[in-house]
């Protein structure tokens, strides 16, 4: 399984650290990386509180085409 970490390259793109995020979602750290390094994916909770942190609207955003791929 090919490792993607687009959820890591979004967060820095919107300038904010690892620790900013799980802190202001309450995701355990383990959980968050990762969903960054594509092992699994955030449930629809944890993706709403991803998207709030870093101020994206659309959830389609937090995830990359490829690691959805991957799960189905």
């Amino acid at each position: 399984m090919k490792q993607t970490n687009h959820l890591r390259e979004l967060r820095k793109s919107k300038g904010k650290l690892q620790a900013e995020v799980i802190a202001a979602t309450g995701i355990s750290k383990s959980s968050y990386i990762r969903y960054e390094w594509g092992r699994t994916l955030p449930d629809i909770l944890s993706a709403i509180a991803i998207a709030d942190v870093l101020g994206i609207v659309d959830l389609r955003e937090i995830w990359d085409r490829r690691d959805y791929d991957r799960q189905t």
